[in-house]
């Protein structure tokens, strides 16, 4: 780890910066990592998440990055409790729950692809990318994971001899209906589309009182099939067809499967073995015809496979299996739907939407209108990825769980909600608007990490398409690893179209390996620049809303800041010119004193001004932060940076914020509203239950103007009426 400044290790500053509302706490550095893994979550809460490793060696280290101290090693087949995730969902906190291990107890973080998940990683607190979390739970009540609505899998130390099958659809756990028929329209793979140049209309939505999730219309898939005709099976093979309902596949448990005679059999997977599986690079719509290793995790149900085995001695119907060969993914994926939730729609009509939120206590995104009301629009989620445009809106990503379903929800800002799933065996990594209504997403496959495709969904024909499938070698770092890419940011021009993609090398479990601008003309890659270069940067990376800067945080080891241990959280803030020919960093902004840290929140307001949150350790630990002030840094067209920074009263807490659409900022306060700050309490044992929602015009304090009974854990997408900014700016 970095150095730290002399003074962090010891005792707490003995003077304080004069802006600061209350005493700093004292920064506890250690050689070892402090347990912080939730002690309300254990084997016996309800609806834990659990994890096998699948892949070895799989390291536990000290915090969420590739360059913390590795803690252990552990095995294929170890099991894991789950108490946490980062924002991105690439890493995992766990404790060793494995009572063959050595390592049992173990507490640390692992990167989540090594992992095959059982339970919704959804529910689990969010974490940064620096180890701390993103709201941390509050003191007086410790969060509670709620249980999960859906039948999760337990994860077993041995097999359990009960081979019992019914044929099942694959189900989402996402979705409030079953996903209607999609029409498969098997085509060469199409060029590139030229938008409108102006953004289509769509009619707004006539209010209704009766929720409805009905499809609005049977939209259309236009992907490649592939030509190259599938292999036979062996002699000694059977073609069976995976049963249950389990995604993705528990490997400890029997797996039931289904013969074309109608005989059910049960397979049985030595946990010590990782060459069982197989898949035919058809299954994954790839031309090339070769067998490629795969995780018995990804036998899905309907999957179709050839299977090599012996019977037991115990139950002829129970196959030890030799090898298992995955020639077909399910049939009849339903990857895109279209429809409304009237609630939603009438809301967005009639500007009475304030905001989309996440509740500490209550599972899903929450929609928040001007009579204080809250309704449930999307019951799973814990993050929005905001679409900017006439026809933007706000895209709820699933949890990116390895080997299993990945799929995004796009609630437009028209009513229209959009719903998209990965094809079987890819997971979505990177959503963007194009600011035509149109939408974009990179899908990476989850047996080739490097193998990768663009998918858009039309705007004016409400159909979904395979834009490009570029080779994979298109990313590499100079030791020659293929590097997995996760879309930022799309814009189309003249030539086609242009992506600023974020890369990661998945077999070393390393972030940050560099950004690269793509330009495509048709379904070809042209270009390939690299803006950024690896560990230069950290996330978010946030484009303003015209495409002409992107955003970033840095931690600066030479700049005094705020550090604890292995724990160093950004401190800078630079902006890269993605319109110009000198795409030097400008340095934005950095910390006022050495007793801060910038995290987690950074946003445009705007093409010229960023949002960003002052942060210190909490003294309840060093993994807690609290977000003590809220900073607009204004960048003017010659180069020069202003600021306005607001600092919130003693007993006052920023949990979150958001820039509306309407320009202004959205605060949730906790502890003592902003108009009773002279009589805050010197204590947050005092605070008031709930959450209290601020507006911050930015050339003016911040004034509340609704104290609300529930949690705000998250501020995900904010629009505020005008009626509630006509009243606070007059």
């Amino acid at each position: 780890p970095t150095a730290q400044p002399e003074e962090e290790p010891t005792a707490a500053p003995t003077e304080e910066p004069t802006e600061e509302p209350t005493a700093e706490p004292t920064p506890e550095a250690t050689a070892t990592p402090v347990s912080y893994f939730p002690p309300e979550i254990d084997l016996t809460t309800p609806g834990i998440v659990t994890g096998t490793v699948a892949s070895f060696p799989a390291r536990v280290r000290a915090l969420p990055n590739t360059d913390a101290d590795i803690l252990a090693r552990l095995p294929e087949t170890a099991v894991v409790l789950l108490g946490g995730v980062t924002e991105d969902g690439t890493w995992a906190l766990i404790k060793v729950v494995d009572e063959r291990l050595e390592e049992d107890g173990l507490e640390g973080w692992i990167a989540q692809d090594l992992l095959t998940l059982f339970g919704d990683a959804s529910i689990l607190p969010l974490f940064g990318l620096d180890g701390l979390p993103l709201n941390p739970p509050v003191v007086e009540t410790p969060t509670q994971i709620a249980e999960t609505p859906t039948e999760t899998p337990e994860s077993e130390a041995t097999p359990t001899p009960s081979p019992v099958a019914e044929a099942t659809r694959p189900s989402e756990d996402a979705t409030p209906t079953p996903l209607p028929e999609a029409e498969q329209t098997p085509e060469n793979q199409s060029p590139l589309p030229t938008p409108p140049s102006t953004p289509t209309s769509t009619p707004s939505p006539t209010p209704t009182a009766q929720e409805d999730t009905s499809p609005l219309s049977t939209p259309t898939v236009e992907a490649p099939t592939p030509t190259r005709p599938l292999p036979a099976p062996a002699q000694d093979e059977l073609i069976l067809t995976v049963q249950g309902d389990a995604i993705p596949a528990n490997p400890l448990d029997l797996l039931p499967t289904l013969a074309e005679d109608g005989t059910i059999y049960a397979l049985d997977f030595d946990p010590a073995r990782s060459d069982e599986v197989e898949i035919w690079s058809g299954a994954l719509g790839l031309d090339d015809g070769r067998w490629l290793p795969a995780r018995p995790e990804l036998l899905w149900p309907g999957t179709q496979v050839y299977v090599r085995g012996e019977p037991s001695a115990d139950d002829p119907m129970i196959i030890i299996v030799d090898r298992v060969r995955i020639v077909a993914p399910p049939p009849d994926w339903q990857r895109l739907r279209l429809f409304t939730v009237p609630r939603y729609a009438t809301a967005i009509a009639r500007d009475e939407a304030l905001s989309l939120l996440t509740l500490r206590n209550d599972p899903g995104i929450w929609l928040l209108e001007t009579d204080d009301d809250f309704t449930a629009i999307w019951d799973s989620g814990q993050g929005i990825v905001a679409i900017e445009g006439e026809n933007g809106g706000a895209v709820i990503p699933s949890s990116n769980i390895a080997a299993g379903i990945s799929s995004f929800v796009y609630n437009r800002n028209d009513g229209l909600m959009v719903e998209v799933t990965a094809q079987p065996f890819y997971s979505l990594a990177g959503v963007s608007g194009d600011g035509e209504g149109n939408l974009w997403w990179i899908e990476v496959s989850q047996v080739a990490p490097a193998q990768w495709q663009l998918w858009y969904f039309h705007n004016a024909t409400r159909s979904l398409t395979l834009a490009a499938q570029p080779p994979l070698a298109i990313f590499a770092n100079d030791e020659g690893a293929l590097l997995q890419p996760s879309l930022v940011d799309v814009r189309l021009n003249q030539d086609g179209l242009s992506l600023l993609v974020e890369t990661s090398d998945p077999a070393s479990a390393r972030l940050y390996t560099g950004l690269y601008r793509v330009a495509l003309t048709g379904s070809e890659v042209t270009t390939v620049t690299q803006l950024l270069a690896a560990g230069t940067y950290r996330s978010p990376l946030r484009v303003n809303p015209s495409g002409t800067r992107l955003a970033y945080f840095v931690y600066d080891s030479t700049l005094e800041s705020l550090t604890a241990g292995f724990i160093q959280p950004p401190n800078r803030i630079f902006v890269l010119p993605l319109d110009a020919d000198d795409t030097t960093p400008i340095p934005i902004y950095q910390v006022e004193t050495r007793f801060e840290f910038l995290a987690p929140n950074l946003s445009w307001r705007g093409d010229d001004t960023l949002i960003l949150a002052r942060s210190r350790f909490s003294p309840e630990g060093v993994f807690a932060l609290e977000r003590f002030g809220i900073v607009a840094v204004q960048i003017a067209d010659n180069g020069s940076v202003g600021e306005v920074t607001y600092l919130l009263p003693a007993g006052t807490l920023m949990d979150d914020f958001a820039v509306c659409q309407d320009g202004n900022v959205m605060l949730s306060i906790s502890g003592t509203p902003l108009t009773d700050a002279a009589d805050a309490p010197e204590s947050t044992e005092d605070a008031v239950p709930g959450s209290t929602l601020a507006v911050w015009p930015v050339d003016q304090d911040p004034q509340s103007f609704a104290m609300l009974e529930a949690d705000v854990l998250r501020i995900q997408a904010c629009w505020l009426a005008p009626s509630i900014t006509d009243s606070i700016t007059e």
